[in-house]
């Protein structure tokens, strides 16, 4: 077998089947998610804090073959194609390398094979069992969008098999027509995703030459003018629009009525088609695959008009009720069409623009920059604090919060998860109440602070408590009559916090500082479980 043949489709999520496999962890989409999640997906950073987040040690090292027979293995290589593939390698001798893939089965690739792929780098992990814990919730959202477009796919087919049962057609020219209208929809649903995701690798296949087709192009074609009709509206849409109109004509209105509108418009529609075709064979010189296979379904349905063709037929179009049902149907489906089309292309433009945007924020010159724009906090020390995870940590995090904020409750669920994976990193708390506006946040607070003076040991187990169960948490520390005389010994600790908050301009709650620089707003707080391989705040 040739050796880029053995590298395994989809590759990031098998090498990540197999490290869970062979370290015995459990494997979830959940977790390809996490890993998906990181900036620099996929690379060995991104391995490496999946690994981490299995309790596995890891670093990469650039290495030569020679010394590949003397590194523990298992390891990862990683290899160069047009794109970052990666490979789970198990032995190595000096004639081979064997890999294995996620069902167990050992290959072997040639030393000459593999050196013509690597890039002489690796990633060594230790070979203690892996574990990891994904929160249900996490598992569930990952469920949902696994399922979403299938279960849509499906209850439009049960919603079609129905509207069919319904028509109670038999007849084989009614089918022949369903067959043309729908595969018109389907390649007009083609030509829609090549008009939002000109990347899409599905459509690239379709569009694409192949052995000495080397004049089809479908981009000659889509993103010219030409393919636009008066320069406004592209044939595309027209196409869309056509044949899922005529879809629900042929479904909801009488056989008769919607077997005369397709032959008159099929038999008005065949210049379209010759137009077309020149254009492609003498003007651009360029076949595009998708407008043929719409070409088709025209040709074919105005055959089938010609045979079928009845003027009778056509007199039931002229009828006031069908003109009124038809026109309604075109314009109902038109402005839907006009409404859902943007949406669509900005949410596709959107998850573009935010895959720049994380690849431009997480680069390590900017971070940097962005961090020294913020302001630092140079008598942060001054200051009473909560304190929460290793004492002499290298990375501290200082959040001013209130413990009602809704704000600040969702970043602490955020952060205590991560806390607890960061053994280099401690969480330092600074109250800031609105004891006007909400006295009962001092109840809140004082609460928190004597769990915290009580047992400093257990206090980040009794905070997650309180976020994690948030709001319920609250109004059982309010109907807790007894604490009330107790709340007066921790207002000084308290108001000294609000006294520093208030002298350093402080009045809106959250605020989260990295070393005393302030978190800056182009991050979102999950990103700081990336951050600390990109920075270091000082």
């Amino acid at each position: 077998m040739n050796a880029h043949q053995k590298i395994i489709k989809d590759n990031a999520r098998t090498i990540l089947k197999i490290i869970t496999k062979y370290y015995g962890c459990k494997y979830s989409a959940a977790l390809y998610v996490i890993l998906k999640e990181h900036p620099d997906f996929p690379s060995f950073l991104s391995f490496q804090y999946i690994l981490h987040r299995m309790g596995k040690d890891s670093f990469a090292i650039h290495t030569s073959y020679e010394e590949l027979t003397n590194i523990p293995s298992p390891f990862i290589a990683h290899v160069i194609t047009n794109v970052d593939l990666f490979l789970f390698i198990t032995k190595v001798t000096a004639e081979s390398i064997q890999t294995i893939d996620e069902k167990g089965k050992i290959e072997s690739i040639s030393r000459k094979d593999f050196e013509d792929m690597w890039d002489g780098n690796i990633l060594i992990m230790d070979n203690r069992p892996g574990k990891i814990s994904i929160p249900l919730k996490m598992k569930f959202s990952t469920i949902i969008k696994q399922i979403k477009y299938p279960m849509l796919i499906l209850c439009v087919a049960i919603l079609f098999a129905y509207l069919l049962i319904l028509k109670h057609e038999g007849g084989i020219l009614f089918y022949l027509y369903l067959t043309g209208v729908l595969g018109g929809l389907t390649a007009s649903i083609l030509l829609f995703v090549d008009q939002i995701d000109k990347y899409n690798v599905h459509i690239k296949k379709l569009c694409s030459a192949t052995g000495n087709k080397n004049n089809i192009d479908c981009s000659s074609i889509l993103d010219f003018k030409d393919a636009y009709f008066l320069g406004l509206v592209s044939w595309s849409d027209i196409g869309f629009v056509y044949f899922l109109s005529l879809l629900i004509v042929l479904l909801f209105l009488p056989f008769g009525t919607a077997q005369a509108l397709i032959n008159f418009l099929s038999v008005c529609s065949i210049g379209y088609v010759c137009y077309s075709l020149f254009y492609q064979k003498f003007i651009a010189r360029k076949w595009c695959t998708l407008c043929l296979s719409v070409q088709v379904v025209f040709v074919f349905l105005f055959m089938l008009s010609i045979c079928t063709l009845k003027m009778n037929y056509i007199y039931e179009l002229l009828h006031l009720n069908s003109i009124i049902e038809i026109t309604t149907i075109f314009v109902t489906v038109t402005s839907i069409y006009i409404v859902i089309k943007p949406i669509i292309a900005t949410q596709k433009e959107h998850t573009t623009l935010k895959r720049k945007y994380n690849e431009l924020i997480y680069d390590e010159n900017i971070s940097q920059y962005l961090f020294q724009q913020e302001l630092c906090l140079t008598d942060v020390d001054k200051v009473n604090k909560i304190s929460i995870g290793n004492p002499d940590a290298e990375i501290c995090l200082t959040l001013i919060f209130s413990p009602i904020c809704v704000s600040c409750i969702k970043e602490l669920q955020k952060l205590m998860p991560i806390l607890q994976r960061k053994a280099n990193t401690k969480l330092d708390l600074i109250f800031l109440l609105d004891q006007k506006k909400h006295p009962e946040s001092i109840v809140i607070a004082s609460h928190i602070l004597s769990g915290y003076q009580k047992n400093p040991q257990l206090f980040a187990m009794i905070l997650k408590k309180y976020v994690d169960n948030y709001p319920i948490s609250k109004n059982k520390i309010l109907h807790n009559i007894k604490f009330l005389d107790e709340i007066p010994k921790y207002e000084p600790f308290i108001n000294a916090q609000e006294k520093w908050c208030i002298t350093h301009k402080f009045y809106t709650t959250p605020i989260l500082f990295i070393n005393g620089r302030k978190f800056p707003s182009y991050y979102n707080i999950k990103d700081i479980d990336f951050l600390y391989s990109y920075i270091s705040v000082h």
